[in-house]
């Protein structure tokens, strides 16, 4: 899963992050205090000065495994603002992280 999330974040969506001015501000792709199961997180910064709408966006590594984002409607990142993608947004397992959008894990 780690080799999954770097080429995850790294390569794939940065191609759209820089046209919405989305940028991977911080990862958390090897947890100490849990399992990364239930801890692995990253968190996007907009530096733009529009709100980016990432509903519909694709998480995807370097093979075949990917995952859409369904939030059921917007989940926007207002400008200069941050957003917390977790594999499990339960606060009391996963090391005490806020999470704005639980993407579980994609296959």
């Amino acid at each position: 899963m780690k080799k999954e999330l770097i080429y995850l974040l790294v390569f794939v969506l940065s191609f759209s992050f820089v046209s919405a001015g989305v940028v991977i501000n911080e990862i958390m792709y090897n947890p100490l205090g849990v399992s990364d199961t239930y801890g692995e997180w990253f968190e996007l910064y907009n530096k733009g000065i529009d709100e980016v709408d990432i509903d519909g966006w694709t998480l995807k590594d370097d093979g075949v495994n990917n995952y859409v984002i369904n939030n059921d409607g917007y989940l926007g990142i207002p400008s200069k603002g941050f957003i917390t993608l977790c594999r499990n947004s339960n606060i009391s397992i996963n090391g005490g992280i806020n999470c704005d959008y639980d993407y579980g894990a994609f296959y």
